[in-house]
């Protein structure tokens, strides 16, 4: 996937994100070292376990509480807390 993207700068590796934030506008995404980056998405390869993903679900909880079930929000986890 990385070998076809056309601005390869806009990808930064090695970043901890700690916070998403969602607007109108796009995504603003906060990282532990303190930068701030904004854009349209983010795309995230950091595991289940991830603060992402616990962004995600926090940002959808604030828009519509009831989009995603609880299940729904578990699925990807049960095999690590069975």
């Amino acid at each position: 996937m990385f070998s076809h993207l056309q601005n390869k700068e806009k990808i930064l590796l090695g970043k901890r994100a700690t916070k998403v934030d969602h607007s109108v506008k796009g995504v603003t995404v906060h990282c532990k070292d303190g930068t701030s980056y904004d854009g349209d998405v983010v795309v995230c390869a950091d595991g289940v376990h991830s603060q992402v993903r616990s962004e995600m679900w926090r940002n959808a909880n604030l828009i519509e509480p009831t989009y995603f079930t609880e299940k729904e929000m578990t699925s990807g986890l049960q095999s690590f807390n069975d």
